[in-house]
């Protein structure tokens, strides 16, 4: 049993990549580029235009307030898991129900940045 729900969640998060947009930049986009200045902590609840959104200095994906909600993956650009999520919002619209969320992350392996975002209803 416990093989089936793994593989049926590994075959959930592959096709939901595909629905995906994803940029990769050589400086933050979704962040001031002084972030690390800016913030004291690793990651810090602020609301913005009506968002929730955590920013800050870097966490790890294992321990982001947000990793039940967000399926966050490795770097777009060398593939390596060594990264640091700097930004992140997650919501849910109040009338279809519909998922969004955007974030990025910050590659300890080769220093890019890669963007993600997502709409349920595209």
């Amino acid at each position: 049993m416990i093989g089936r729900i793994s593989y049926l969640i590994a075959t959930l998060q592959r096709s939901f990549q595909f629905f995906m947009d994803e940029w990769i930049c050589d400086s933050p986009q979704l962040i001031s580029k002084d972030y690390r200045e800016k913030y004291t902590s690793a990651c810090e609840k602020y609301k913005e235009s009506g968002q929730i959104w955590y920013k800050g200095m870097g966490i790890p994906i294992e321990n982001h307030p947000l990793k039940d909600y967000i399926w966050f993956k490795g770097c777009g650009n060398c593939e390596s898991n060594e990264v640091k999520i700097i930004a992140a919002q997650w919501s849910v619209h109040p009338m279809s129900g519909d998922r969004y969320w955007d974030y990025e992350i910050f590659c300890e392996n080769c220093g890019k940045y890669t963007q993600r975002a997502f709409a349920e209803n595209d």
